[in-house]
């Protein structure tokens, strides 16, 4: 019999039938799939089921008003009438009155809750009640459990009991109260087994409950359901009965004629339940039927009926007349042709004779396979995992499924292959089968019943039946192993997305602790992962991402190892070959979509643990990395106050107390449980850990304060009892006890103190030591000791004083009878002469000088102590009178002893020893002295002074002789000269002296030797000078600095040496000229050759290290290297060559030695020739990197270089991205590199409309900027195109708020556009003015309001253009504009939406928009000024000429251009020109804007210089052509480049300014000038205070015009005074941000203080005066507050402590006015004279700054 797969599809059973199915514990066939509509129970099951079963009121409450269903408690009678509010939400989303919503027939009763315990799953039943009562302990009635006691109130608690009996049938257990002894009968859910887990038991409860949610849901749909009247017309009529009865069979109506007539009224009934089921669910498609549904917690039930894989039909019931034969080859085209029944029975005859399984040993071997091999419903996978307790490590999940998957694939490789072997050996022989197996087959053998042709037949069928089962086997598997972990879905379960969270506050924060709402979800959790601490952090034990991983090895498993299982063949033939059955390919689709959805409900079900450890590190993340001894050490060494201790021990206390407020120990999400008992515990002790070393390490110090207290209290108290034994003694002890007295504030102070810390200790629970107690308290008596002893020192020292006052008037008159004797002793040795008693008159001096310092120490010892006992000083007169009568005295003998014993030294001694400038200083000096005294000498004393002076005269006659022969430049050459001048040997030796010299009648020759003397003198000078330079460079080296991470090094710190080689340069060419040189020429001449040397050696040197610095970080990088090898090696080559010589000079630092060296010399000179030729290959490859990317001409050689060194790396472009585009700040990238966004530097981002991956540029930096360029201009062009669709359509002050700032200002004036040209066309301008001024307040009003930053600068730069919008409106109006040709209109900036394209349009000029990406940046305010700029400039861009705006500094003509640009969308580059650009610098410049089709704008462009003009006039003039020629390509100074039209030139000039040139002819003709002369102040500022929120925006303007007006009136003249465009803004700018600041306050108050904030700290204070004049009378009567400036002072007096600096008011007042100036200029400057302390201020508010900002406190932002 033949058969076919068929498809067949069942009706939806009855709504019996599907309770029956739900609540049957078999496998149920239809899956219930629900709507997402939730019930009001789903969202507290948590709460409601908390408990605890060893305490009270716990799980489960027992409801107040319920009905029992056979002693079962159930849940309260429910009526599914809505509630008011689900009504409420009907009416809201139907538009409908509450009576007609209350009109729906849908209220129906369901007054019986179905018993919990009908929903149970007994298969979580691990062991059976019998089992479990018999196994109770012993002694006991039955196993241990608890129940539910009930008490006379309604209060129950789980009480223990035993359980005795368990009736099965009944599924009820028999209890005895272990207290009262009573027995009762009791149900599953109302028993808790002593053993049994609680988690368990509380997901085995929850799962019953959602079971009885399905089924009452279930329920509620089907009553309603066939509550709805039938209208249909009934299409089951007799004609539908009869062909039903015909494709059945007749026989069987004829036959069961009653069965045939239930069968039809069932599928009648069954009909219209479709009918209406399908009725309902269109119903829930219409949102507000919808919401009527779900008012009445009606909610949708999907049915989906399985359809069976195969059926089978009977063929020649299907031909009862005619067949169809269907002829061709396979893959090619089939031809279809009718026949007769005859016919076709015998093609079917045909068939079956040659199909092989209508042979009779085939279709039995087929049949006992699929009878007793099928192996099709087996798993390669563990689903039940019952040995595994759940949730599970992933150690155990691994092992269980890797057991399972083992067991089954030896069982299908030992088991099935050797019985299906078996099989087909049963019915063929084996010598039979590897006959017909090992034989070829004849081809022309074609009869089917030939064992030759069954047997490979039926062995390949078998091996591809095996094959195929196998590979279903596995991709059941799959599947099974896929659904396993379908119950983890979040995306499917939204509440368990959220489950064991903390709740959210509505602005996004937590609260409440993690794992508190007490999830229990059913399937369990399958995982259990340990939250740890390892070396101060916080990790998972396994790590998270080895879940996925071994999930999917498990899952990787299934192939890997089915594909173990050998083809049938190879073991039928024993070939010993052995070949795998082909199961599923890894890259099989069906294979790789079940992986990647298990893949991502794993990473989905990782976020919420992430959290929660990115919860623990946030909060703990510090502690645990606190090193224990690091952080008492810091805390000890910054010496905290005691509050700052006592708040970080309060601060550790509480880390400790939110360590167990933080979770539960175990915190349960869907598919993983975390534990985290193990890291609370360590955060715990390491809290406690750290609380109690900083309690220990305080109490140490404090105990050792304490100490050094009592310690200088002791000193105190030795030192002030101490005995006086002298007057000075007695006053040191006085001075002492007062000091002593200060110093006790002090010590009080710190008693306090140490009373602080204890009070700090105690608070903190620090049980102190005993020790630690007696040194406290010891130190606290001290005070009063200490009293005691200052009394007692006081009362000594009254009684010492009288005594030693006494003994001092004795010892006075003593010392005035010892000078008595003294001045009669020095009378008499005045009396004394006889010079040759030198010696003896030497020591009698001598004595009695000794006697006389003796006596006037004494005097002034008594002289103090009269001062310390507070007496006048007694004179000692005599002291005065013996001290000027010994005095000259002494000087003449010792005068005489010093002369008398050098002179026979001088005289007869070694002339070589003589010092002769010393010899002569000696006799001058006391030749002096002898004419001093002489005059006080009488007597005899005056006889020795004559003799001495005569002797000293005497002597002076050869001092020129012996000055001539011991000069000390005199060599051998010199004494052989003055030997033959004098005609006599003359040579200073030892045996040659003065007396020698006077023999010889040397003196009459003395102009002889001075003669030579000199010449010796002068040769001596340059000697000295030459061994002085070569000296100097002794201990001269080079110093040398290790550059970064390169290895080697480089030369620092060569000034000094440069000057000292420069100086010695010209000294030795000096020398040279020199008539003296000639004993010492060639030295010379060497020494000089030597420097110059040094010098190229150091020229060459430091040119290498400068080109090595510049090349050295280029060629790091293997990019670079990779693009550039040529230079690459020759670089390298240098490279070598300079780390070669550094490690030389560090081994040699010498500079003489290391410059001496001409091989050095030559190895720079090549090194340098090779660096040249590096830079030379560097410039020619940035040049074509800018000619593949234009915007990179824009750029300096060192950017463009980092930005290519960095191609490996994309992120590491971002920080150029400002340069190259000007509105992007940086790109948004996705994980794997791929750029989805570009951000502004205001925060403002839009998303690529086509994304890109750098990584595809191969490395090439400019391919991947090329497409971020087209990106971007694509991404803006879409945006704008959105965003004027969206306009149509929104209304205009939300819509400004949805979009980009540039595209809002963009498609707002299309629509200003369009609008005007209709209110122009429909004469309606008047009122089309008036509701351009309502849509200016409406945004002025939303500036005034609670904006972000982006929001408001978006809004600010509408507001100007709306301005000007208005304005123009108005003015048209005015002037009676009525065609949209007149001039007025056609003058005006206008923009059209043209052939899907934006195009500006001024006059007669017409401008594409740019699409450049700007950014969310602010807008020039529009003034008259400004439209006539506008209109030449965009009437020259018209010519393809450049625009020449010309005037005084500050009058816009540079914000003009660039606020064109703006405008058009467009990259517009300021540069600054100099005198010192060259064509070179211009001409590059040039290439870019063309090749970038970008604008330029050259600012004070007549600065350079004129013949350079020239050559720049040529320049432009050829980018002029080839735009006017319209060429793609032109040739620009030898190069080839890509012309983009919308590239233009723009200059401005500041005409009649010192170093400015005038424009030659030819240079002036490429331009259109437009004059800018001083700007409207009052309007530019009307029009900015507007835009900031400002409602008296034009009278604030006029004051404060005027105010700058006045000023400039009558303050004095200073060069940093500015009045002009620059202050106003800067005024403005501050206005802007005191209104966002204080926007509740007087606007005049804010524009006060914007105005004193910006003006007063520039002002000297002669001018104060006057400017608060002016504002007192511009604002009368209003008063400014004073600045909230705490947070700041503190910080500042914080800094300035630190710094050990003084925050005087002046100091903080300068500090103050700084920090606002910082917040309205980009730059400023600090004026003020030497001292004045302006470093000291700006570095102190820096450091306040950057204290606020670690605080948050101001918004600081440093």
């Amino acid at each position: 019999m033949f058969h076919s797969c068929s498809k067949t599809q069942t009706l939806a059973g009855s709504t019996k039938a599907g309770l029956q199915a739900v609540l049957s514990p078999q496998p149920v066939a239809a899956v219930v799939v629900t709507s997402d509509v939730a019930t009001a129970s789903d969202t507290s099951l948590a709460e409601r089921y908390c408990f605890d079963a060893t305490s009270t009121g716990s799980f489960p409450p027992k409801p107040a008003l319920t009905k029992t269903i056979d002693g079962v408690h159930g849940s309260q009678s429910k009526s599914f009438a809505p509630s008011e509010s689900a009504i409420q939400a009907a009416v809201e989303q139907t538009g409908k009155s509450t009576s007609d919503v209350r009109a729906v027939d849908m209220s129906f009763k369901h007054n019986k809750a179905l018993p919990l315990e009908l929903f149970d799953n007994p298969e979580t039943e691990v062991i059976q009640p019998e089992e479990r009562i018999h196994n109770g302990p012993g002694g006991q009635p039955g196993a241990l459990a608890r129940s539910r006691f009930y008490d006379s109130r309604g209060q129950f608690a789980w009480a223990p009991c035993f359980v005795i009996a368990y009736d099965r049938p009944g599924e009820r257990f028999q209890i005895q109260w272990q207290e009262s002894g009573k027995q009762k009968w009791v149900k599953r859910f109302n028993l808790l087994f002593e053993d049994e887990d609680i988690e368990d038991f509380k997901s085995r409860i929850q799962a019953a409950l959602r079971r009885r949610q399905e089924v009452e849901r279930d329920a509620r749909y089907r009553a309603y359901v066939e509550q709805q009247e039938w209208r249909n017309i009934d299409t089951l009529d007799q004609g539908f009965q009869e062909r039903v009865m015909h494709l059945a069979g007749w026989e069987l109506p004829l036959k069961l004629p009653a069965l045939t007539k239930s069968f039809l009224a069932e599928v009648k009934t069954e009909y219209q339940l479709a009918v209406k089921e399908g009725i309902v669910d269109l119903g829930f498609q219409n949102p507000s039927k919808a919401a009527q549904l779900a008012a009445h917690h009606i909610d949708q039930v999907k049915v989906v009926h399985p359809v069976p894989e195969q059926g089978c039909i009977n063929l020649d019931m299907v031909c009862s007349r005619r067949g169809h034969v269907v002829s061709g080859e396979q893959g090619g085209a089939s031809d279809t042709h009718e026949v007769g029944r005859e016919a076709w029975v015998d093609l079917k005859g045909d068939v079956q004779h040659a199909l092989p399984l209508a042979q009779p040993k085939l279709l039995k071997g087929i049949q006992l396979y699929f009878a007793e091999l099928d192996i099709q419903s087996m798993l390669l996978v563990d689903t039940q995992m019952k040995t595994l307790r759940r949730p599970a490590a992933l150690s155990d999940f691994l092992q269980c499924q890797d057991g399972h998957l083992g067991d089954v694939v030896d069982a299908l490789r030992s088991d099935w292959l050797l019985k299906t072997m078996a099989m087909v050996e049963s019915i063929w022989p084996s010598e039979q089968l590897s006959t017909a197996l090992t034989t070829p087959v004849d081809p022309s053998n074609l009869d089917p019943a030939d064992p030759q042709v069954q047997i490979p037949h039926f062995v390949r069928m078998i091996s591809l039946v095996m094959a195929d089962q196998l590979r279903t086997v596995v991709l059941n598997s799959i599947n099974a192993f896929s659904h396993l972990w379908d119950s983890f879905d979040l995306a499917a379960d939204p509440h368990a997305a959220s489950a064991g969270c903390p709740l959210e506050r509505q602005d996004g924060s937590a609260e409440g602790k993690w794992g508190e709402d007490l999830y229990s979800p059913v399937p369990r959790p399958m995982f259990l992962v340990r939250l740890i601490t390892v070396a101060g952090s916080l990790m998972f034990d396994p790590p998270l991402d080895t879940i996925e991983q071994g999930v999917l090895q498990a899952f990787d498993a299934i192939m890997l190892r089915s594909a173990n299982v050998d083809e049938i063949t190879t073991k039928i033939t024993y070939s010993g070959q052995e070949k795998g059955m082909a199961t599923v390919d890894a890259q099989d689709p069906r294979n790789q979509a079940p992986r990647a959805r298990i893949a991502n409900v794993i990473q989905m079900n990782l976020d919420s643990p992430n959290k929660l450890h990115a919860a623990f590190k946030r909060a703990f993340g510090a502690l645990l990395a606190t090193d224990n001894k690091e952080f008492l050490e810091a805390w000890l060494a910054a010496n905290h106050s005691v509050e700052e201790t006592q708040a970080e021990m309060t601060r550790l206390q509480d880390l400790a107390d939110a360590v167990v407020n933080i979770a539960e120990h175990r915190v349960t999400f869907r598919l993983i449980q975390v534990d985290c008992s193990s890291a609370k515990a360590s955060i715990l002790q390491q809290a406690t850990t750290l609380r109690q070393a900083l309690q220990h390490q305080i109490a140490a110090a404090w105990t050792d304060s304490n100490k050094a207290v009592s310690a200088r209290y002791t000193s105190l108290c030795t030192r002030l009892q101490l005995t006086p034994e002298t007057t000075e003694a007695m006053d040191e002890q006085e001075k002492f006890m007062a000091s002593t007295a200060s110093e006790l504030t002090a010590l009080t102070q710190q008693i306090a103190s140490s009373q602080q810390t204890f009070e700090a200790l105690q608070s903190s629970q620090y049980m102190t030591e005993e020790e630690e107690s007696e040194v406290f308290w010891g130190m606290c008596r001290w005070p009063n000791r200490l009293a005691e002893v200052l009394e007692e020192t006081g009362k000594m020292l009254k009684r010492h004083k009288q005594r030693f006052l006494g003994d001092l008037h004795v010892d006075q008159q003593k010392l005035r009878a010892q000078l008595e004797v003294l001045r009669s002793d020095v009378e008499a040795f005045a009396e004394l002469g006889d010079i040759t008693q030198v010696d003896e008159r030497l020591g009698a001096v001598q004595d009695l000088e000794a006697r006389l310092k003796q006596s006037q120490e004494m005097a002034d010892l008594f002289t103090n102590r009269e001062r310390i006992f507070d007496l006048p000083s007694s004179p000692f007169s005599a002291l005065a009178e013996i001290q000027k009568l010994l005095e000259p005295l002494s000087s003449l003998w010792d005068m005489c002893s010093e002369f008398t014993h050098h002179l026979p030294d001088w005289m007869d001694g070694p002339i070589i020893a003589i010092n002769a400038e010393q010899v002569a200083t000696d006799c001058d000096k006391w030749y002096r002295q002898t004419a001093k005294i002489g005059k006080s000498m009488a007597g005899p004393a005056a006889e020795v002074l004559a003799n001495l002076r005569g002797k000293l005269e005497g002597f002076q006659e050869h001092l020129p002789l012996i000055k001539a022969l011991r000069n000390p430049g005199l060599r051998d050459r010199h004494w052989e000269k003055i030997s033959q001048k004098v005609g006599t040997p003359v040579k200073a030796d030892a045996s040659f002296s003065v007396s020698r010299a006077l023999q010889l009648q040397l003196p009459k020759q003395l102009a002889v030797l001075e003669e030579v003397s000199e010449y010796a003198s002068r040769e001596y000078s340059l000697e000295r000078a030459l061994d002085k330079m070569q000296a100097d460079w002794s201990g001269v080296t080079f110093d040398t600095l290790e550059w970064r991470a390169t290895g080697t090094f480089i030369l620092r710190g060569l000034d000094d040496i440069q000057t000292l080689l420069d100086d010695q340069i010209v000294k030795t060419q000096g020398m040279r000229a020199s008539p003296y040189i000639g004993p010492f020429e060639e030295r010379v001449r060497l020494w000089e050759a030597k420097l110059n040397l040094t010098q190229e050696v150091l020229d060459e040197w430091l040119k290498c290290q400068q080109g090595w610095l510049y090349l050295e970080p280029i060629f790091g990088s293997e990019d670079i290297l990779q693009q550039m090898p040529n230079e690459g090696r020759k670089f390298r080559a240098v490279d070598a060559t300079w780390r070669r010589v550094m490690a030389a000079v560090r081994k040699a630092p010498e500079v003489l030695v290391m410059c001496s060296d001409d091989e050095l010399l030559k190895n720079l000179i090549e090194a340098n020739k090779f660096l040249e030729q590096v830079q030379k290959g560097l410039n020619d490859y940035l040049e074509t990197k800018r000619l593949a990317f234009p915007r990179f001409y824009f750029l300096s050689n060192d950017e463009l270089l980092e930005i290519l060194s960095e191609t490996k790396d994309p992120l590491r472009v971002q920080p150029f991205l400002r340069k190259i585009f000007e509105g992007i700040d940086k790109l948004e990238f996705a994980p794997d590199l791929e750029v989805t966004a570009m951000l502004s530097e205001e925060g403002e981002k839009l998303s690529l409309k086509t994304t890109f991956n750098p990584k595809a540029a191969g490395g090439n930096v400019e391919k991947w900027f090329i497409e971020a360029e087209a990106a971007m201009r694509e991404t803006v062009k879409d945006v704008t195109r959105k965003s004027f669709d969206a306009h149509a359509v929104s209304k205009r002050i939300d819509w400004v708020l949805k979009w980009p700032g540039q595209v809002v200002l963009c498609v707002g004036s299309m629509f200003w556009t369009r609008e005007v040209a209709e209110s122009i066309r429909n004469n309606s301008l008047q009122a089309y003015s008036k509701m351009c001024t309502d849509d200016l307040l409406d945004v002025v009003n939303k500036v005034r309001g609670k904006l972000s930053k982006l929001e408001r600068k978006t809004l600010s730069a509408l507001i100007v253009v709306d301005v000007h919008a208005r304005d123009v409106a108005t003015e048209l109006a005015a002037q009676g504009v009525s065609t949209e040709t007149d001039f007025e209109w056609m003058s005006q900036l206008r923009y059209y939406w043209e052939n899907d394209d934006v195009m500006v349009r001024m006059i007669n000029a017409a401008i594409g928009y740019g699409y450049e990406y700007l950014g969310n940046s602010s807008r020039l305010v529009i003034t008259p000024l400004t439209d006539r700029c506008y209109r030449t400039l965009m009437g020259a861009l018209h010519l393809n000429l450049g625009g020449a705006p010309e005037g005084p500094a500050g009058t816009g003509k540079t914000e003009t251009t660039k606020d064109l640009a703006k405008a058009m969308a467009m990259q517009c580059v300021v540069f600054n020109c100099s005198d010192g650009l060259d064509y070179l610098a211009m001409g590059k410049f040039f290439k870019g804007l063309a090749s970038a089709g970008a604008w330029a704008c050259f600012d004070e462009f007549n600065r350079i210089d004129l013949e350079v003009l020239s050559v720049i006039a040529q320049q432009i003039l050829t980018i002029q052509r080839a735009k006017a020629a319209k060429l793609a390509t032109f040739e620009f100074e030898g190069t080839r480049l890509a012309l983009r039209t919308t590239c233009s030139v723009f200059i401005t000039m500041n005409p009649g300014y010192a170093g400015r040139s005038e424009l030659p002819d030819n240079l002036k003709a490429l331009f259109r000038t437009v004059a800018m002369m001083v700007p409207d102040y009052a309007l530019i500022s009307e029009i900015m205070l507007y835009s900031s929120g400002y409602l008296q925006a034009r009278e604030l303007a006029r004051k404060l015009v005027a105010t700058y007006r006045l000023c400039s009136e009558q303050l004095s003249s200073q060069s940093h005074y500015d009045y002009g465009m620059r202050a106003v803004i800067s005024v403005l700018r501050a206005a802007g941000a005191n209104k966002q600041k204080w926007g509740d306050m007087s606007e005049e108050l804010l524009m006060l203080r914007s105005i004193r904030d910006v003006n007063q700290p520039k002002f000297l204070a002669p001018d104060i005066p006057l400017f608060e004049g002016i504002l007192a009378d511009l604002f009368p009567g209003v008063a400014l507050p004073e600045p909230d400036y705490k947070d700041l002072d503190d910080c500042l007096r914080a800094a300035c402590k630190a710094a050990n600096l003084q925050a005087t008011p002046v100091f903080m007042e300068k500090a103050h006015q700084l920090y606002e100036m910082i917040l309205v200029r980009h730059g400023l400057m600090v004026v003020g004279y030497s001292f004045a302390a302006k470093t000291s201020i700006y570095r102190m508010l820096a450091a306040a700054l950057g204290d606020l900002h670690s605080k948050g406190l101001m918004d600081e932002n440093k």
